[in-house]
Order: C-alpha cells, then sequence, then structure tokens
C-alpha cells in the first residue's frame, strides 16, 4: 500500500519554519532584556545616591494626553527612586548610602515621562479596513545619569523602558468563541493599561540601577 507523505512533509517544513519564527523571537527579546541586566560586584563597595540636581519632567508630545495624566510628576518620581532603591537591595557587595564619602557616586540628573502619537494605516487590500488610519499612543520614561568615583566623573548614560499601543488583526477571544475573523482581516487597536506610565516609571528606576552596576563593573576591571 502506497502511502502519501505530501501533507507531512508540509507540517513539517511548517513547524520548521514556525520554530525559527519563535527563535528568533525569543532571542531579540533576550538581547533586548540583557540590555538592562545587572553585574555583580566582585568586592564589597559603597555608592552614593545623589539626587540633588535631579530635574524632572512629564511632556506630552500627542496635545491630548491618553495616559500621562493618571499620576502627578513628583508620584512618577516617586516611583522611579522607590524601584531604583529597591533593585539596588538585591546587588551583592554594593551598599547604597545617602551622604559622602563614597567609593562610587551615582548621580541623577534627569527623568522624564512622555506621551506620543502615531499614525498607522491598515494596508491590507482583503480587509474591509484597508485604508483607514488609526492614531497609535506610545509612553515612554527615561532616566540620565553619572557615574563618578570619588568626585571624577567616569561618564554619562541614559536608561529607557517604553510601550506602546498596537494595530492588531489576529482575532480575539470573543471572535474565537464566536467564530469571526478567522481570516484576519478585521483590525482593530490593543489599547495600554491605565497605569502604563507608573508601570515604565517603575520599570526605568530598576533599569536605571542595573544599567549603573553594568558600567561600574567595567570600570571596576
Amino acid at each position: 500500500m502506497m502511502v502519501k507523505c505530501v501533507n507531512f512533509d508540509f507540517t513539517m517544513k511548517k513547524l520548521f519554519f514556525q520554530s525559527k519564527s519563535t527563535l528568533a523571537i525569543a532571542m531579540s527579546v533576550f538581547i533586548l532584556s540583557s540590555c538592562y541586566l545587572g553585574k555583580n560586584i566582585d568586592k564589597p563597595i559603597t555608592v552614593f545616591l545623589d539626587v540633588s540636581d535631579l530635574k524632572i519632567n512629564t511632556v506630552n508630545y500627542s496635545g491630548n494626553p491618553q495616559y500621562l495624566d493618571y499620576m502627578t510628576v513628583e508620584s512618577y518620581r516617586t516611583e522611579f527612586l522607590n524601584s531604583l532603591t529597591n533593585e539596588a537591595g538585591y546587588s551583592k557587595n554594593v551598599t547604597l548610602v545617602y551622604s559622602q564619602p563614597a567609593d562610587y557616586s551615582l548621580k541623577l540628573t534627569y527623568f522624564e515621562v512622555n506621551e506620543s502619537e502615531s499614525k498607522e494605516t491598515v494596508n491590507d487590500a482583503n480587509s474591509p479596513y484597508n485604508g483607514q488610519s488609526y492614531y497609535l499612543t506610545s509612553v515612554q520614561a527615561k532616566g540620565t545619569f553619572d557615574l563618578l568615583n570619588g568626585e571624577k566623573k567616569i561618564d554619562s548614560y541614559t536608561a529607557y523602558a517604553d510601550k506602546s499601543e498596537k494595530l492588531k488583526n489576529n482575532q480575539s477571544i470573543g471572535q474565537m468563541i464566536i467564530g469571526t475573523n478567522k481570516d484576519n482581516t478585521q483590525y482593530r487597536e490593543k489599547l495600554l493599561q491605565d497605569d502604563v506610565c507608573k508601570d515604565m516609571a517603575d520599570k526605568c528606576g530598576r533599569r536605571t540601577w542595573n544599567l549603573f552596576t553594568q558600567k561600574l563593573a567595567k570600570k571596576m576591571k
């Protein structure tokens, strides 16, 4: 009896390309994440957290804020600083201090949470939404700091955290239940959570500390 393996071969090829795609995505996520992984410090040191010149700001580039007004400027600052100091507590051999003298200094110079908007147009000839435009909102938090050895400035760095609304055409759970949008031709805007700016301030605080330890570990070699 002859057995045809065409469907099996097609399935295996499909699984192979899906696996490659999944692996590529996973590697991209790992590479991006590794940019903000903290480094271990090999010997006990003290680090002075200097906020004396820290400037803070919120910026709305779109003219119609969707998320930025969730908290005040000072509340975002508090979220940023609390997250940074909490993250510092996980660093081996590092003691955070709030006065001099110290072995090294982390001098925070600027912190900002901003919101912007971009236009995205559906380009899908098979979709009834073809040509329809959406205005998608992005939020970003960024913190800049100086790394000092005693009174000597070594360098300046910036840490970021951002998130954006997305234009989606995959089946939503509701669509799957009722059996619609099987051909992925219906488009919708995926919004962000209300407290996304707070979340980005928190993430930026953690990333600021981890970026600091990365650079410090290099300078101490």
